[in-house]
């Protein structure tokens, strides 16, 4: 129907997100049940769209991540799909990301705005640094982060502060813990005044930066 007041209810129950596979290729290991119920109108006319759900015990590449809460809208007057969407782990949430996804936009259809609570356990990036980063532990807390541009090439600008964050970089052989601010912008992560501790208990402040490309394939310059 083309008319606003006739509307649709589609729930799904439980789908379990391994199975993803069979519908659509993807190079990634996921796990987790999607819940999900969504809402429509003016499919024939000006289509709107309303979604909550749920992704129960997500894992990607066998690491946990807890639950993911999101809620979305989309209206085709508006050529964009709005969300808001909530990690957490128990009664803690953990990260919030709210934005938009512009459909018509070619360049940067991406606007999202991340923010933390208490902080996000630094080891959630594991499945990211594999091979460079190890034994990461502690705490990363996100303040004015914002991700833009394509989904394939996010661009990324921020500030964000280390809590005990732990790793050993495995180039160098060596753990550090870190405290402090790091500036984060499309081809850098600043470091500046961070406090270091490395695995025999020595102090210093590290400077420096560590190049990526779309937050993967790092280089370091410390």
């Amino acid at each position: 129907s083309d008319r606003p007041e006739d509307k649709f209810t589609f729930q799904i129950g439980k789908f379990d997100l391994a199975n993803i596979q069979e519908f659509y290729p993807i190079d990634f290991e996921v796990e987790g049940d999607f819940i999900a119920n969504i809402t429509g109108s003016g499919v024939l006319g000006k289509p709107h769209f309303e979604m909550r759900s749920l992704i129960q015990d997500f894992v990607y590449e066998g690491y946990d991540y807890g639950n993911i809460y999101v809620s979305g809208v989309y209206d085709d007057s508006l050529d964009e799909v709005v969300a808001n969407t909530h990690l957490m782990r128990g009664q803690d949430t953990l990260l919030v990301m709210d934005g938009a996804y512009h459909l018509s936009d070619t360049v940067s259809p991406v606007d999202f705005t991340l923010s933390t609570i208490e902080g996000v356990p630094l080891n959630y990036i594991s499945p990211f640094v594999e091979g460079e980063l190890s034994g990461i532990d502690g705490k990363v807390r996100l303040n004015k982060f914002n991700v833009s541009g394509k989904l394939s090439d996010p661009q990324v600008n921020g500030e964000g502060f280390f809590d005990e964050a732990g790793f050993k970089v495995e180039y160098l052989k060596t753990r550090y813990v870190l405290n402090g601010k790091m500036d984060f912008n499309n081809q850098k992560i600043l470091l500046k005044d961070l406090k270091v501790k490395d695995g025999k208990g020595a102090k210093a402040e590290l400077y420096g930066d560590i190049r990526h490309r779309a937050l993967q394939e790092f280089t370091f310059n410390l």
